[in-house]
């Protein structure tokens, strides 16, 4: 039985693209086959692509207040219309 650290590392590695190919294709599988794999490959892309785009924001501008949330999102909404792929942000309260 594989544990989520294990699941963690075969998802990331997949993600950075550092497995030959036939380890490529059993993880692919797993992610296909399992609601639990699919959901851990669905959270690292969506953290990997927010941190893609996070290193393209210039935040230079931005400076922490009781507006930072509002000014980053719109920061954000501007890249996000520039993109493709869709993403989710999560400001907890």
């Amino acid at each position: 039985m594989v544990n989520s650290v294990d699941e963690f590392y075969q998802v990331s590695a997949l993600l950075d693209d550092e497995l030959r190919d036939s380890e490529a294709m059993e993880v692919k599988k797993k992610i296909s086959g399992s609601r639990r794999w699919k959901k851990q490959y669905e959270e690292l892309k969506a953290l990997g692509d927010l941190l893609r785009l996070w290193d393209e924001l210039d935040c230079r501008g931005i400076r922490a207040s009781a507006t930072f949330e509002l000014r980053l999102a719109a920061s954000l909404r501007n890249l996000r219309s520039r993109q493709s792929s869709p993403i989710i942000l999560f400001f907890p309260h």
